[in-house]
Order: C-alpha cells, then structure tokens, then sequence
C-alpha cells in the first residue's frame, strides 16, 4: 500500500492499470499488509513506499529475492528521468521513496522472483516475512560439494536454482563451469554452445582462470607450441589474458608465456610469473630458453629507457639544496647507481638461491622483499624484532614510500612467503599502529592492499579475519572519502562472501557493529552490507544464542528493518543460568582499544550477570590503570592479537604471576567479547 487513505489507493491503482494487466504485483498498491508497491511496466519495474522504514524493508526484500541476480538493484534508491508515459505519470505523483529497477534478459526469470516474493510475503504469518536462505549458502553449499567430489549434489543444486529462478543465466552458466572444472570434463567447458558469450562476459577471475585451463587441456597438454597456440587458444581466448596471477597451475601459466612469447601480451602481464619459467613441467627446454631471452630483452630495453632520467630525478630531488654545478649532479648520480645496483643483486638473490646469510632487514620494505627467499627462515623472529627496533615514522615518510610497500605486498607469490607475511600479520599491523601519525591516512592504499591480499588468496584462518577487523577499522579512523569508502566495503564484502560457518557468526557481527559505530561517508552503501552480513547471520538462526540475537535485533533497528528479524523474538531463548553463574559477584576486566564495543559488552554483561562489575580499559601503554583494572578482576578479556602490544604484554605478565590466562576473542567486538566467557 502507498497511501494510507485507501480510496487514494483503489484511485492510483485505476490510473496505473493502463500501464500494465499483471494482477499479481498490482494487488500490492491496495494490501494494507504490504509494505509500500511493486509496479511493473514492459520495460522496468518501480518501487514506491510512503516512508524510509517502509522503504528500507522493501528494498531489503527485493534485494534478497531479485537482486543481482535478475536486475540492477542493490538495495538503494535510482532515479526515474521520465523517458517514458509511465515515468512521466510517476514523476507526476511526487513520491519521496520511489526507485526504478532495470531488468536482466531473463524477464520470466524476474517477474517470477517478484511474484514469488509478493506470495510468500502473503502467505507468511502475521505477515513477518521469513527472508530466503541467501543465494550466496546455496552457492557456498556448492563449493562445498564440489570441493569433496559429490558431483552429483553439485548437479542437484544447479537443478534446484533452475526450478527456483534464483539467479540469472549467465550466472548460471558459471556454476556449470565450476562443475565441468572439479570433474575435468574440459570438452564440456571449450565446446559449451556459449563459449563465445562466456568468454567476452564480465565474469570472476576463477571462470576466467577455468576456461583458460579447459583449453590447455584440450589443445596442448602435451603438445605445448607456439603453432597450437595460433591455431587454437589465439582466436579465442586473447582477451582473458591479462594481469596473469601468481599462485595458479603451471597449465594456465603456460598459456600466458606463450601470448608473451607471441607479443599478444606485455610484460606486466607475466611479471609475477616469470621466475617459476624453469619449474615448468609443461614448457619445453627451447621454449624456456625463449622466454627468457625475450624477458631479458624486454627488461634491458625499459631500464636503459628510464635509468638516466630516473637518476637524474632522483638526484635533483636528493641534493635539490646545493646542486650549483654539472659535476655535483653526476657525483649524486653514481652514488645512487651504487644503490640501485645493491639494490638489484638483493632482488635477484631471493630468486637465485645465493642468498648471503649478513643480509639482514633494516625495514618493513627489506624485511617484504626478503619473505620470499626461501632461505629467510627466521622472518618471523625478525618481525618481532623490527616491530621494536624500525622506526616506523622514519620509514614512511611519503606516499612513494607506501607505494612501495604495498607493492612489495601484493607482489608475494610464493605458497611458503604467503605464509609467512599472514603469519606475521599481526605483528604487521601493529608495527603501524604505533606511528606517532596514528590514524595516518597516507598509509590507507597499504592497508586496502592487504585486504586486497586477504581476498586475492582466500584467506580464512581466524587470526588474519580478526586481522581485518583491525584494519578496517583503521581506515574508518582515518575519514575515508566515499570512492575509498566504498572500495574498503568492496574488500570486506569478497572476505564475507567466502565466510560461512557458524563458528563466526560472532565475528560476522563484530563487523556489523563496527560499520554502525563509525562515520560512513556513504551510509546506503554501509547499510547494504550490513544487511548481507545480517542476512548471513539469520542462516545459522537455529544457533544463535540469546546474546546474539539482540545485537542482531539492534543493529538490525539501526537501519530500519528489524521487523524483517521480529520471527526471531519467538526463537530467542534464555541463555542457561549456569553459563553466567561462575561470574556472579565478580569482576571482569575487558582491555579493548574501541571503546564502542567495550561498552556495548559491559552493558550487556551487566544485564546478563547479577552483582557483575565490569572494568574497561583502553590504554595503549602500561600505565598504573590498566595494572589495577588487571589486579582488581578475576577475568580479564584481551582484545588484542599482537603479543607484543606493550599493554598486552604487562596484562599477561600480571596474570602469569598469579597462575592465571587472559580470555582471547576471535574478534575485537562486543559480541565476541561476550562469546569468549562462554
């Protein structure tokens, strides 16, 4: 319903029937049980509701049903431009909450996701619409089966999707191909009467990298030449070949050499792949020793390009005071030369095996250049290290300076170096949070490349999720503008698609929480992914603990669709007495440093616990409260994952003492906190 009088409502409704004869979605201008109205036109559909909680409970709905999946809609508000009679007739309504919806080519696909919704929607309950498992546990589900070889589940599921119309074609066409991939049917992927349209179709790098691998195994697994390559993987597959990742099959990594080898591709495209051209079972020893000229043509040709300028910027800037001849410019310059050469034998030392065993890291960037060595050992005892010994001020002192360390990040390859950089990744953060500079928005593009590592290589292990946290809300402290906002809430939402068990139902809210706690500077953005990740909470509903539910149900009220989430009131159960009793006049100490989330937990601890006295601290240092917040409880909570944070460090010193461990969250929000005294 729009209006609230209903013969406005029967009136519109007359008016707009000229437009269209579905009944179906028309019925929703006069149910006084729905929330707003779904118009369809021939080409569009439109939203209208009469008020933001209105319209913030159907969008919700038609961004779980419809979505992606069947048009443009993601959950926030697009103009109408009046490029058509029913524009125009809409325009001339005036509604404050209306949104155009652009549809796929699956019309049938879309008015049956529409349809669906309205009749679910009429025959829930005391109209409280229970949301769809999301389409992305049925994709998960997916993997799953495909991950442990039950081809014929995976078949299943594709069957159901069909029946269901929950995505569109050429998504679906997407599973078959990761279907084909896990039963290495390649004929069943290279021959699909669609491959043309796959292959020029905006589609994730996994598909793009399984479509590549089908054709290798089809054409030149076992005859790996330049003249297969022209006849068959040229014409076909030259428009996949670009920015060549560097963990992948030595198969796809073939394919790239040989465009290389062609000239159908530059050199960026091949340089994170380059030093495994030896270790290549496919490649021939001619063809290596092609490759490798050709590489070291190419790297000639841009250094004697770029040296003598470079150097020459690099020394006016140097000596940019008391330059005043010719000849104190060349003496900077061979200074520099010997640098730049030190600095070269150091890179190709990493990848010829001749590492010294003197060299030793100075800095962050020396200590990231040198994790890929294999014999560099000791990286993470070195880490520790340089967290106390390198002034992280003096290291980056100009965006170049970050430029390059988020280089050095993004170009680790190796499965062993990948290791240790997420290993270590605790204590580099927080050799960052230490800068005097703290929140430095300069270092926003080195933490956004981590993110961007955490997703590239599908990182899960709790430490490096709890990791995120840290990071983004280190980027929220420092004001990102709303194209970084977004590209941050990009990063996140492609680790949460890949989280799916329930075990981290409290990280998932933890995230939740943070978002709602800091500026957005673009909040429909931020209220989008908050509902995914309530979504993603609402799967595990049979799971979740009281405690749970009502920060669901708040951070749900703080965007206005708590009513989506009102059937989860009559699934709330009283958490047993004998969980909190152990706590009853106590003292429980949390050291956390975001103070949001530690006072959400006291509050709840608080009405949760009887005679329970909560203590909070924040200090960065070992200062003489946080020693008496740890003296005074008889739990202390630490939120911290580094050890050698100097406040964690005297927290654990003082528990030692009395025989005592501190209590780890797998997250640094309230709802972990709480979680950890379970």
């Amino acid at each position: 319903m729009i209006y609230k009088n209903k013969l406005d409502n029967i009136g519109f409704l007359e008016e707009y029937s000229k437009f269209t004869d579905n009944s179906i979605l028309l019925n929703t201008i006069t149910d006084d049980t729905f929330r707003g109205a779904i118009l369809p036109s021939d080409d569009n559909y439109y939203l209208v509701s009469s008020s933001q909680k209105d319209w913030t409970i159907l969008s919700t709905l038609v961004k779980s049903f419809v979505g992606l999946s069947f048009s443009d809609f993601i959950g926030m508000k697009r103009a109408i431009e009046g490029n058509s009679k029913v524009e125009q007739y809409l325009l001339s309504k005036e509604f404050s909450f209306i949104s155009k919806v652009s549809i796929s080519q699956n019309r049938s696909g879309a008015q049956n996701s529409f349809e669906n919704l309205y009749r679910l929607y009429k025959q829930s309950p005391n109209k409280q619409m229970e949301l769809p498992e999301h389409i992305r546990y049925i994709m998960e589900r997916f993997k799953e089966k495909l991950q442990y070889q039950d081809i014929n589940s995976a078949k299943n599921i594709i069957s159901q999707i069909k029946k269901e119309h929950r995505i569109d074609a050429l998504n679906l066409k997407f599973m078959e191909v990761e279907l084909a991939h896990a039963s290495k049917d390649w004929d069943m992927i290279v021959f699909d009467e669609q491959i043309i349209q796959l292959v020029n179709s905006r589609k994730p790098l996994r598909i793009r990298l399984h479509i590549i691998e089908a054709f290798f195994y089809t054409y030149l697994d076992g005859n790996v030449t330049e003249e297969v390559y022209l006849k068959n993987i040229r014409p076909m597959l030259l428009t996949l070949l670009s920015n060549c990742p560097a963990n992948i099959p030595d198969s796809i990594k073939s394919v790239y050499l040989l465009a290389y080898l062609k000239d159908d591709i530059a050199y960026k495209h091949i340089k994170n792949i380059n030093h495994s051209i030896e270790k290549n079972v496919y490649l021939s020893i001619e063809l290596k020793s092609k490759l490798k000229e050709k590489i070291q043509e190419t790297k000639e040709a841009n250094s004697s390009a770029n040296k003598d300028s470079y150097l020459s910027t690099k020394a006016s800037i140097i000596n940019a005071n008391n330059i005043d001849t010719i000849e104190s410019i060349e003496e900077v310059k061979e200074k520099l030369k010997e640098v730049e050469e030190k600095e070269i034998l150091l890179k190709e030392s990493i990848h010829t095996d001749i590492l010294k065993v003197d060299i030793l890291p100075k800095s962050w960037l020396e200590w990231l250049t040198l994790i890929s060595s294999k014999f560099f050992r000791e990286a993470s005892a070195l880490a520790e290290h340089g967290l106390e010994e390198w002034n992280i001020d003096l290291q980056v002192r100009d965006p170049l300076d970050v430029a390059d360390l988020s280089d050095a990040i993004i170009g680790i390859e190796e499965k062993f170096a990948i290791d240790r950089f997420i290993s270590t990744l605790p204590i580099f953060i927080e050799a960052f949070s230490r800068s005097q500079h703290y929140p430095n928005s300069m270092l926003q593009q080195l933490y956004i490349s981590v993110l961007e590592f955490i997703t590239l290589f599908e990182i899960q292990d709790q430490k490096t999720l709890s990791s995120s946290q840290n990071i983004v809300e280190t980027l929220l402290l420092t004001s990102p503008d709303e194209e970084q906002y977004r590209e941050i809430l990009k990063n996140i939402e492609s680790i949460i698609e890949k989280t799916n068990g329930k075990n981290l139902v409290n990280w998932l809210l933890d995230y939740a929480e943070l978002f709602i706690s800091y500026n957005a500077s673009d909040e429909k953005a931020r209220d989008s992914i908050i509902q995914t990740i309530l979504q993603g909470v609402y799967c595990h509903k049979d799971w979740l603990e009281s405690y749970q539910i009502d920060l669901l149900l708040k951070l749900a009220s703080s965007i206005n669709i708590a009513e989506l989430y009102d059937s989860l009131q009559e699934k709330k159960i009283d958490l047993v007495e004998d969980k909190w009793k152990k706590y009853e006049n106590k003292t429980i100490g949390i050291y956390n440093l975001s103070e949001n989330a530690g006072k959400e937990a006291k509050r709840r601890l608080e009405e949760y616990i009887k005679n329970v006295k909560v203590i909070l601290n924040h200090d960065k240092a070992s200062t003489t409260a946080l020693k008496s917040m740890v003296e005074a409880s008889h739990y202390v909570v630490l939120v911290t994952q580094s050890a050698k944070h100097a406040a964690s460090g005297a927290i654990q010193k003082i528990l030692r003492q009395r025989g005592d461990d501190p209590l780890f969250p797998i997250g640094k929000g309230s709802s972990s906190i709480i979680a950890s005294l379970l």
